[in-house]
């Protein structure tokens, strides 16, 4: 008996200090802080046709915090998710990765900022072509992991915390982005004319 309350005891006194991924129980927020675009018109006619630049960025403020008493070590991921103009395909244009220290005494704050996004938008009124290429800014999404498990997502759409929660779809996004040299999305497509 007194060896089954010896063994016990250590368990105890061993587990206390840093917490487990099982034991983690995590607080988390993020929020777009600020969304900066700006457009350049290089040129334009008076027939409608013209050729805009846009770059943009995002900026997302993280607030995390162990809801435990025990500190524990982990692991905020931070995806800034890009879309194509015409919204069909998205990617990972932006990524880090940073090991914080979660406490239940004081909240871990983390400022983000993304890496300029370029798009560009061509149209030919009088011939009827409109060309875009690069993407536009669809969002972002917060990570954190613990002992190697996810324990806590926060995205800016519920879409985008889905595709946070599945590993390949994740991965996919990344692979998709590292593998650009061209920004994805580009595309060619006729434009109406009225009368």
């Amino acid at each position: 008996m007194r060896t089954t309350m010896a063994l016990l005891l250590g368990l105890v006194l061993g587990c206390v200090g840093m917490a487990s991924a099982e034991d983690a129980a995590v607080m988390l927020s993020a929020k777009r802080m600020l969304s900066a675009k700006d457009p350049t018109v290089n040129w334009a006619t008076d027939f409608g046709s013209y050729e805009k630049d846009f770059s943009s960025c995002m900026v997302v403020a993280i607030e995390a915090r162990n809801m435990r008493s025990a500190k524990t070590n982990a692991v905020a991921e931070v995806y800034f998710i890009a879309k194509a103009q015409n919204g069909a395909l998205r990617w990972v244009f932006d990524k880090t990765s940073d090991a914080i220290e979660l406490d239940a005494s004081k909240a871990t704050r983390l400022l983000k900022t993304s890496k300029t996004l370029a798009a560009s938008d061509r149209n030919y009124a009088i011939i009827g072509i409109r060309n875009q290429s690069g993407g536009i800014m669809e969002g972002y999404i917060v990570r954190i992991l613990a002992g190697g498990k996810l324990v806590r997502i926060a995205a800016s759409s519920k879409q985008l915390e889905d595709i946070g929660k599945d590993e390949i779809k994740l991965k996919d996004m990344v692979k998709r982005g590292e593998d650009s040299e061209r920004m994805p999305g580009e595309r060619t497509m006729p434009v109406r004319r009225t009368l």
